[in-house]
């Protein structure tokens, strides 16, 4: 218990500070403009926003607990945008690599880790290893459902910090854009991958956000969480050092 609560923090801190410097870049405001940014509430309230990458399985072994999925294809997604396969980035993410259940950032929801990611061709690549279950524990449910063959859908929350806007061309129903340096934060196992609940600022002024000011209003809750997290890290690392 005392690893995943680790592993919660470490993942928990770590996206508030990114996205909160993401906010503040120009790959954030075109792609919040056109709706392809997902606001995604965490369990404290407080709010992330990201993009997703939907992936798909594409073997499991029972036996071992692992499954081997296909994260992106590098080819358009369900926004008609590109998720370049070459500029994937994840020195931060593998310093904590874990699979969650239904993007919930909470330690019931950690499901395994990610114990390799690779390329193949235009196919990015990632292998779980699923946790050790206890009947009735997400890890339990997560493999009942592979084994049925149910659970087939993967998503990767990552941050794209350079976007490429390709506008309308012959054949082209809408302007695209193709994401480029793309720093993942998790993958999470998901019954329906991408829902669009994305972000638009340009939306009508009776809604709740309503132009970019109001997302960088939302930077010092943020910022409360990352002093929140530490806090918490520093009550472990006391009861690591054996104080009571």
């Amino acid at each position: 218990m005392k690893e995943s609560i680790e592993r919660l923090v470490e993942l928990s801190a770590h996206t508030a500070e990114i996205t909160a410097r993401w906010m503040r870049t120009p790959a954030f405001d075109q792609l919040a403009r056109d709706g392809r940014v997902t606001d995604r509430v965490m369990a404290d309230g407080s709010h992330l926003y990201c993009c997703e990458a939907f992936g798909t399985k594409r073997a499991f072994s029972a036996e071992d607990r692992t499954v081997e999925v296909v994260a992106s294809d590098g080819l358009k997604n369900r926004y008609g945008d590109i998720d370049d396969p070459d500029t994937w980035i994840y020195d931060s993410f593998d310093r904590n690599p874990i699979v969650l259940l239904d993007h919930f950032y909470a330690v019931a929801s950690i499901v395994g880790t990610v114990t390799r990611h690779w390329r193949d061709g235009s196919l990015s690549l990632e292998q779980h290893l699923i946790d050790p279950s206890e009947s009735g524990d997400a890890s339990a449910m997560v493999l009942n459902k592979l084994a049925a063959g149910s659970l087939r859908a993967v998503s990767r929350s990552f941050i794209p910090w350079r976007v490429e806007r390709v506008d309308d061309k012959e054949g082209e129903t809408r302007a695209y854009y193709v994401l480029h340096d793309l720093e993942q934060l998790e993958t999470s196992w998901v019954a329906i991958p991408a829902v669009r609940n994305a972000l638009r600022i340009n939306a009508a002024p009776s809604s709740p956000i309503g132009s970019t000011r109001a997302i960088y209003d939302g930077a010092p809750d943020m910022l409360r969480r990352i002093d929140e997290q530490l806090i918490m890290q520093g009550i472990l690392a006391r009861f690591e050092g054996g104080d009571k």
